[in-house]
């Protein structure tokens, strides 16, 4: 491109104009000093313009390097004219203050240094690059230091502090990092899309480097969190697991008191009660370090509703964990203090976690068993207790050893026995011991029961169970009864009577003492119900002693079926195929007297029927269903009376289990299994069932096959001394193939 501008201000031009008017200024200058002083400043004003105009030239895009090149020099001519003629005005007057600046380009550099004005721009990013290389201080520093944590003194502070610390600081120092990488990557990036003229090489290797240096401060701060989140966890570690000591209640072998510590995660049952004490040395090196605070209160959460304090000026607690219920608790320890403003705080941190492994039940008829604070609580006494420790048994895959003591007493009340009862009769503090050999053979396993007064009684729990003779059924404790059949005679057999009383009388009857019942043992007693209406069974129990009575009442409500059918299968229900059962309806009851049964109808549930017979006792012989390999069958009977009543009788299973059928080879002349060669040797097959195929395979390479029993005998000849193996295959036609082996010796 020919810019007319650029043409017109070539160097020879240039140069030969402004030397010329350089001398015209100093001839001048000593003729009129004001007027070289007018003549100047117009001449400054025109330098100015003409260097706005290279400027605005300079921005063309399409100049080359060259002629942007001789801008350049034109430029810092003038600029150089410009000062120059700056300092003869201020020579010919000190009065005129030239105040107009020409502003050129940074790569312009002038010799008016004192004319710079302070720049807050530059300040910001000297104290910004200032920032990043004291935090990058700081975290290397500290970073060091973590690796020996017994230089953090220095510093005046503790491992868990300086953790806090160096994270924040390093957080800080990548992130102004990452940002700036990320700043340089996208100006650079920017620049290399939109230059044209421009070579784009510098762009490209600045867009690359800050995009591998953006990666490299990222890399560097996740490795430094995990560092971090090691030391983190490293330090709560510590605190969890010194701040408090955990250790369970037990007894030795020789029932004195005892403990052991949770540290090792050892086997526990609960119920158990947990002990928690503060460790001396880190409560003072650790707590009182960690908060420049006044803590008012220290408490443990036990993670099973209980709350328990620290004793003022004490590392014991006000009470232990009592943990009744398999499980895995996490208590926490919590702090409550004031800040440095005086502003009530909390900070809670988790303990060490207790590993209930499995429990023992507790359970009585009568009460409901609470927990109050350290014990289990029974309000009433006297009272009969339940221990059940199956489920230990069953957590640990223990064998089934084990010792209970009812009172830690020095003697052992049971022994071998998963559950375990025992009557408290008195108001006082029970400790109970169970001992598990196979679990740990130096501890026994201790909980308190806590039994609170005497039961003043007012009435009896009875608990019975009737059971009819009519049917395979029993009642708990009913209110009513209804029967189906008469005459029905009903057991009535007394279980329990709470509270025991020696002096107790125990009585049954119906219809109000009418009919006493029959007794074969004080608490068991029989009723005949043989009268097709409602009537009432009375138990009383009373204690002439105790001035104490009390009754139950049995509705009997009688609903006679019209026909009562049964189906009675003789000798068994289970047994190998065939197997040949009786099938007796003949017991089936009819409460009508004018009617009578006139048919049965069987289906005996293999297929086969037996329609419209008079017999009421029939024989069948049920046979493995190897088709659909089933073997479960359920016979039924329909009834057909004179009325044309119909009643069907079922729920009775006969099972037949798979036949024992098994082949033989037999070797009738020849015992020992020997023979000589070129010797006629019979053979025969002996099975059970009638076959379809038989295969017999000589052990020569010689086979014979027939249908039936047609070869169950046969004879071969061997021509050859050898041991041969001979093997027979018999195929039926409902039963899988058997097959059968034997070794037969040939010898000269």
């Amino acid at each position: 491109m020919a810019d007319p501008f650029f043409t017109t201000w070539n160097n020879n031009t240039w140069n030969t104009q402004w030397t010329n008017t350089e001398n015209n200024i100093q001839s001048t200058a000593t003729d009129n000093t004001q007027s070289s002083i007018d003549k100047l400043k117009s001449q400054q004003e025109q330098i100015q313009a003409k260097y706005k105009e290279l400027k605005e030239l300079l921005q063309d895009s399409e100049l080359t390097d060259n002629q942007k090149d001789e801008i350049h020099d034109q430029m810092q001519k003038l600029s150089d004219l410009y000062s120059q003629n700056k300092s003869t005005l201020a020579t010919l007057t000190t009065n005129i203050s030239w105040e107009k600046e020409i502003h050129v380009d940074k790569n312009i550099n002038t010799d008016d240094s004192k004319s710079k004005n302070f720049s807050f721009k530059k300040f910001m990013i000297w104290c910004g690059i200032l920032l990043i290389f004291f935090l990058g201080w700081l975290v290397a520093v500290f970073y060091s230091l973590m690796k020996d944590q017994n230089r953090l003194n220095i510093f005046w502070v503790d491992s868990c502090t300086a953790v806090n610390l160096l994270q924040l600081f390093s957080i800080i120092f990548f992130w102004l990092l990452f940002i700036i990488w990320l700043w340089l990557f996208l100006v650079n990036l920017n620049k290399t899309i939109v230059s044209k003229n421009k070579r784009k090489t510098p762009f490209v290797l600045w867009t690359f480097l800050s995009f591998l240096m953006m990666i490299i401060v990222w890399i560097l701060l996740v490795k430094m969190l995990n560092t971090l989140s090691w030391f983190s966890d490293t330090c709560k570690n510590r605190w969890n697991n010194q701040i408090v000591n955990a250790s369970a209640i037990v007894k030795n072998t020789k029932f004195k008191d005892s403990s052991i510590s949770l540290k090792n995660n050892p086997s526990l049952v609960a119920p158990i009660n947990v002990n928690f004490t503060l460790n001396d040395l880190q409560y003072k090196d650790i707590v009182t370090k960690l908060w420049s605070v006044t803590v008012t209160s220290i408490a443990l959460d036990c993670w099973n509703w209980q709350r328990i304090q620290l004793w003022n000026n004490s590392l014991n607690f006000s009470s232990t964990c009592f943990y009744t219920k398999k499980w895995s608790y996490i208590p926490e320890f919590i702090v409550y203090y004031n800040d440095t403003v005086w502003t009530p705080q909390t900070y809670q941190a988790s303990v060490q976690s207790i590993n209930i492994g499995s429990e023992i039940s507790v359970a009585s008829e009568k009460f409901e068993i609470e927990t109050l604070n350290s014990a289990l609580l029974v309000w009433k006494n006297p009272v009969n207790l339940k221990f059940d420790s199956s489920s230990v048994f069953k957590d640990y895959n223990l064998l089934y050893d084990i010792k209970w003591s009812a009172e830690c007493n020095w003697i052992w009340d049971d022994e071998k026995s998963v559950e375990f009862q025992s009557r408290y009769t008195k108001e006082w503090v029970y400790d109970v011991c169970v001992y598990f050999p196979e679990l740990s053979d130096d501890i026994i396993y201790t909980f308190p029961i806590r039994v609170e007064q005497w039961e003043i009684a007012d009435w009896f729990d009875i608990k019975y169970t009737v059971s009819l003779s009519t049917s395979n059924n029993s009642y708990d404790n009913p209110e009513q009864i209804q029967i189906s059949q008469l005459p029905t005679t009903l057991t009535l057999q007394i279980l329990n009577i709470t509270p025991n009383s020696s002096s107790a009388q125990k009585r049954v009857f119906i219809d109000w003492e009418s009919r006493p019942s029959l007794f074969s043992d004080p608490n068991t007693f029989q009723i005949t119900i043989d009268e097709d209406k409602q009537q009432e069974i009375t138990l009383e129990v009373s204690d002439p002693d105790q001035q104490l009575t009390t009754t139950k009442t049995i509705e009997i409500t009688v609903n006679q079926a019209t026909i009562i059918g049964t189906l009675l299968v003789s000798p068994e229900t289970v047994w190998t195929s065939p197997f040949t059962v009786n099938l007796d309806a003949s017991t089936t009851t009819l409460n009508d007297p004018n009617d009578e049964i006139v048919y049965f109808s069987r289906d005996f549930w293999d297929w086969v029927k037996n329609a419209n017979t008079s017999e009421s006792i029939i024989s069948h012989t049920y046979e493995y269903d190897f088709a659909n390999e089933n073997g479960v069958f359920y016979p039924s009977v329909d009834m057909r009376t004179k009325n044309w009543l119909t009643f069907t009788v079922s729920g009775t299973i006969i099972s037949v289990k798979k036949p024992n059928t098994n082949i033989v080879i037999s070797l009738d002349e020849h015992p020992a299994q020997l023979a000589n060669v070129w010797e006629n040797v019979p053979m025969s097959i002996t099975f059970d069932w009638m076959p379809k195929k038989i295969y017999w395979e000589f052990g020569d390479w010689d086979t014979q096959e027939c249908d039936w029993r047609s070869c169950s005998e046969t004879m071969h000849t061997y021509i050859k001394w050898w041991t041969y193996s001979i093997k027979a295959r018999v195929e039926f036609e409902d039963k899988p193939a058997l097959e059968w082996y034997i070794n037969l010796q040939i010898r000269w």
